[in-house]
């Protein structure tokens, strides 16, 4: 079970990041995605936390299975990758990491503007973008310090008019917090002025209330094409929220797909069984795919639970793997090649050899991917790579044994385990081995370990 739409205190949850990961696992949740409104700001926290639950879990023995196989028979043509195994090695039954996935994502608070010239706010979920991207943070530091000046403003207001909320204390109290509507309001009941938090929305900041200040939103389209550049998948959140009738949501679901859309939130809190059928035929419609989150909020949605939303919810772990497969170009029957460089593809000499590198780009031709994983730093990995031309299609990196794991394709740093000291030395956490590294990149491309064969070899002989 998944939930790929909740929210922590960097937006307007109570939760803070590494709470909801002690709660996914509690659920028994083997993926939650933190999607806080326009922010990124608690994803490193979440993975921080889901690694210190990695180590209370790890064992010393190692369950990875490492299947060794030869890439030639005796006429150089390559085996069957479910073929007999040769050389010496381990074979162990294989296993997911034991604790929840983090995937990184954010809600992009938009408009849609439909060609009848109506606009309607929508929300985007954007899942797995590039959240290190430091042009993608600039990005969201813009929309952030609006906000703030949003927040600022409605509290001024109110204070003119005897509601004497200070925006600069309730900054202090919330130090890790973005601050929203929702601390507005709890301020507001903490001083007395309301009797219950709904009464704050309905009488004074709510949406064309006396003290409401407009938000400043992107176009709809625009935030898909943002998630997209930064290398994430674009949904489209609670579609029926939108109170549109059939044809407008149709019309809209048709022009954000024309703008990349990939796919539709179709299990939701409130949506009834008739809802997400009524989605789902929408989403095959339009050739998108189905995602599905509670919509998690803490406190501030009290009867909305992790995972479980009013108790009915239940997505099923078939969801983020199709999202996965659709990200990556990835199928069940996707291939990959863990490989270092001394004594695999290297020979004595430091090179690839021609039939070695024949046997490579065969394997690659069939829709193989490869996995240069080496205890040396990435850089040098990288410097390797280059040296002897081993560039291919969706090739990735594990560097320091899984502490550095990096997408070639989209020069993207995907999970980063080691820590630095500044003379240049790495400290690498005593969980991290190319197991780790293996499992990880098998969950993060959405392949089964038990359905994929995953090889690392011995061609030194070649």
């Amino acid at each position: 079970m998944i939930d790929l739409h909740t929210h922590s205190t960097f937006s307007d949850g109570t939760f803070t990041p590494a709470e909801l990961i002690t709660e996914a696992e509690k659920t028994g949740l083997s993926a939650i995605a933190i999607t806080d409104h326009d922010s990124i700001s608690g994803i490193s926290e979440a993975v921080e936390a889901a690694k210190d639950l990695l180590r209370c879990h790890v064992c010393s023995d190692s369950d990875a299975e490492i299947v060794s196989q030869k890439l030639y028979e005796e006429n150089g043509a390559l085996t069957s990758l479910s073929g007999t195994q040769a050389g010496s090695c381990s074979q162990k039954k294989a296993g997911p990491l034991p604790t929840p996935e983090v995937v990184p994502g954010i809600e992009f608070s938009t408009f849609y503007t439909a060609p009848s010239c109506k606009k309607t706010e929508v929300h985007i979920v954007g899942l797995y973008p590039d959240y290190r991207n430091p042009d993608f943070k600039t990005l969201l530091n813009d929309l952030s310090a609006q906000r703030e000046q949003r927040n600022k403003t409605m509290c001024e207001r109110l204070a003119a008019d005897g509601y004497a909320i200070d925006y600069e204390r309730l900054r202090r109290e919330n130090p890790r917090t973005v601050i929203t509507r929702a601390n507005i309001a709890r301020a507001l009941l903490e001083a007395g002025y309301i009797k219950e938090i709904r009464e704050a929305f309905s009488k004074l900041i709510g949406d064309n209330c006396p003290y409401y200040v407009p938000r400043h939103l992107i176009d709809a389209k625009e935030a898909v094409k943002v998630i997209l550049r930064y290398h994430g998948i674009p949904v489209l959140a609670h579609p029926l929220l939108y109170h549109l009738s059939s044809r407008e949501l149709r019309e809209m679901v048709g022009d954000l797909k024309s703008a990349g859309l990939m796919a539709i939130e179709a299990q939701y809190s409130t949506f009834s069984a008739f809802d997400t059928q009524q989605i789902r035929a929408l989403a095959e419609e339009n050739g998108l795919l189905c995602s599905g989150g509670s919509d998690f909020h803490g406190a501030n949605k009290p009867k909305i639970h992790l995972g479980t939303g009013f108790g009915t919810l239940h997505i099923e772990d078939s969801v983020l793997q199709n999202l996965k497969h659709a990200l990556h170009g990835t199928t069940d029957n996707t291939r990959l090649f863990f490989f270092d460089f001394d004594g695999t593809p290297g020979t004595s000499v430091k090179e690839v050899s021609p039939k070695t590198r024949e046997a490579l780009n065969q394997f690659a031709e069939r829709g193989g991917r490869f996995v240069f994983s080496s205890g040396r730093a990435l850089s040098d990995v990288q410097d390797m790579m280059s040296a002897l031309n081993l560039h291919y299609p969706h090739m990735y990196i594990s560097a320091y044994n899984g502490g550095a794991l990096y997408d070639c394709d989209r020069e993207m740093v995907l999970d980063l385990s080691v820590v630095s000291h500044p003379n240049n030395s790495v400290i690498i956490p005593p969980y991290i081995n190319d197991e780790y590294g293996l499992k990880w990149l098998c969950r993060y491309l959405g392949l089964h370990m038990n359905n994929s064969t995953v090889m690392k070899f011995n061609v030194s002989s070649y």
